[in-house]
This record gives C-alpha cells, sequence and structure tokens, in this order.
C-alpha cells in the first residue's frame, strides 16, 4: 500500500510535466528529485522522522560531568550541617484544677531528642 501511495502522488507529479514544460531549469535535477523507484525498496531504519538521536554527545557530557563535579565540591565546603530542626507544640492540658502545673511544665521541658 504504501509503495502504491508514492507511484500516485509520483504519477500526479508527473501529470504536470507539460504545464511546466516552458520552465527555466535544470531538468535532470528534477527528475532525480522525482525518481523514487530507488527509495521504494530502501531502508526505512534509516529515516529519523521524530529527531530522536541515539547518537550521545561527548561535549554535552562532558559539561554534564563538570558541573556534577562543581555541584559535588561546593556541597562539600560547606560540610555538614546541624539537622534542621522542627517547631512542635506540646498541647498539655491537666487532668484537673488541683494538677501542678509549675510540676508539669518541668517534666514537659526535660524530654530531648534530636533535631527536636
Amino acid at each position: 500500500r504504501r509503495v502504491h501511495g508514492i507511484s500516485r502522488w509520483q504519477e500526479h507529479i508527473k501529470s504536470f510535466e507539460a504545464e511546466h514544460a516552458s520552465l527555466k531549469g535544470d531538468k535532470s535535477k528534477a527528475a532525480e528529485l522525482l525518481n523514487f523507484s530507488a527509495a521504494q525498496g530502501g531502508d526505512d531504519e534509516d529515516i529519523d522522522l521524530f529527531g530522536d538521536e541515539d547518537e550521545v554527545d561527548p561535549e554535552a557530557e562532558r559539561i554534564k560531568a563538570e558541573r556534577v563535579k562543581e555541584y559535588e565540591a561546593r556541597k562539600a565546603a560547606k560540610g555538614p550541617r546541624p539537622p534542621a530542626k522542627s517547631v512542635v507544640t506540646f498541647d498539655v492540658k491537666p487532668w484537673d484544677d488541683e494538677t501542678d502545673m509549675v510540676a508539669l511544665e518541668k517534666e514537659v521541658r526535660v524530654i530531648e531528642m534530636d533535631s527536636l
């Protein structure tokens, strides 16, 4: 079917030859461009319709590696950082009105954990 479509298009283009016979130019180059008979049996793997590149650009890879190296160097120069601290709010409510709130506050402030 695909070959049929190409040959049909080629015949359609050739039908205009009579109209454009008086035009100046090298007709042999036009004939080469319209000659699809050699391309009909060709390999379609060579045609890249979407511009995908399988090849790796060594220059782009080198630039990428340099940027990663610079990033790692900046990160190492800053040194180890202390862990980030979080704000934690304890909502402590007494059981009744006789609870000693000062003693309760001392017990809550004794709690120690990393990053707290």
